[in-house]
């Protein structure tokens, strides 16, 4: 992989450079356990990894209970949004990926952007950003969210809307990189130059390649390997 060239790298979140316990995905679990669908963690994550979290939860329903109610259905994502915030207000999980911080630093000592997309929401993002810190720091250039789009991942209008912001009209400019099928679909479809995956015991090297990575990684510092050619 050859940065030369490259103007944006954008990372998902948790799963990539937000270690959060899946605190999100078992929020998700407990969440449709309101209208009887009972899953497990990992088929939570696969279901609806990086997706837009009522997007994602309105299609386990529509697989497993599709007799359920409109009215249901918001209590479900109600109770969902709830939780997470809770969640995430309490708990000592929330810290970035061993690298993270140091890789944002070496892409922009190449003149390279930097951004954030996520199925969270914005009120989610916010709660993150200031629990890391990250909130009015210099790590950062620009974060979009799921609900600031018309569609969330694996359309491509997120990537778009961050190439808008900084001017590239050029997606072989771009990197994106995530740890799910709807991050490598996204890059895909933004027909981005690279899409990397990090891969974890939800998905193998194997399967993020075959899902569209152009290269896949254990951990960001391998992505610093290439930062610092």
């Amino acid at each position: 992989m050859n940065l030369n060239g490259i103007e944006l790298v954008v990372f998902d979140m948790a799963g990539t450079t937000v270690e959060e316990g899946k605190t999100v995905y078992q929020c998700v679990k407990k969440a449709l356990e309101r209208v009887g669908i009972h899953l497990e963690l990992e088929e939570v994550f696969r279901a609806v990894g990086g997706m837009n979290k009522t997007e994602g939860i309105n299609q386990l329903i529509d697989a497993h209970a599709p007799e359920t109610s409109d009215e249901e259905r918001e209590a479900v994502n109600a109770d969902f949004f709830k939780i997470l915030i809770e969640k995430y207000e309490e708990t000592d999980e929330i810290k970035a990926f061993p690298g993270a911080v140091e890789l944002f630093a070496e892409l922009h000592n190449r003149g390279i952007k930097v951004a954030l997309d996520t199925g969270y929401s914005r009120e989610i993002v916010d709660l993150l950003l200031k629990r890391l810190g990250w909130t009015g720091s210099d790590l950062i250039d620009f974060t979009v969210t799921s609900d600031e789009v018309e569609s969330g991942r694996p359309s491509p209008e997120m990537i778009q809307k961050i190439m808008a912001h900084f001017g590239i009209t050029d997606a072989q400019r771009v990197v994106k990189v995530g740890d799910t099928q709807s991050d490598m679909e996204e890059g895909l479809n933004a027909q981005c130059k690279y899409i990397v995956g990090v891969a974890s015991n939800m998905y193998s090297r194997e399967e993020l390649t075959a899902l569209g990575a152009t290269h896949v990684v254990s951990n960001l510092m391998e992505i610093m390997d290439y930062a610092k050619v």
